[in-house]
């Protein structure tokens, strides 16, 4: 095989594994829809906004209702674009588990711990199976 597909493995690997860091100027922004190499994302504050993907993050597509840590361009150039910022990290599921409980996670995005969700919905068994009633003979009323 060829040595891409080996570092490109790895690169995600690690890219999914490390855990950011947020201070007090981070933006999260969550996922609305994608579109080629242009991202639909709802702000904070709940504005909509197109953002850049860049071609680094390329190997990780993201899901709408994935959060992302971008930069927002705050100049009056950004105000007549359509684009309006790129976006610098993709933060998978078990990330924005993880950094729900930091303290510069806007509040807006908070998600609460659902016990429904948490629950193996296949914990009872297989759904799909025949379950048949099984019947019992005494054996003091045998005939033989």
């Amino acid at each position: 095989m060829s040595g891409t597909t080996y570092a490109s493995r790895s690169a995600a690997n690690a890219y999914l594994n490390m855990t950011p860091t947020l201070t007090e100027d981070t933006t999260i922004a969550k996922l609305k829809n994608l579109r080629g190499n242009t991202a639909e994302c709802f702000l904070a504050d709940g504005t909509v906004t197109l953002l850049k993907l860049p071609k680094r993050l390329n190997f990780i597509q993201p899901r709408p209702g994935q959060y992302l840590i971008v930069t927002i361009m705050e100049d009056d150039v950004a105000e007549e674009r359509r684009v309006r910022g790129t976006v610098d990290l993709i933060i998978s599921p078990q990330q924005a588990k993880e950094l729900n409980s930091d303290p510069h996670w806007p509040l807006e995005f908070h998600e609460k711990e659902d016990d429904s969700e948490a629950a193996d919905p296949f914990d009872a068994g297989n759904t799909n199976k025949r379950k048949y009633l099984e019947t019992h003979e005494a054996e003091s009323d045998s005939d033989f």
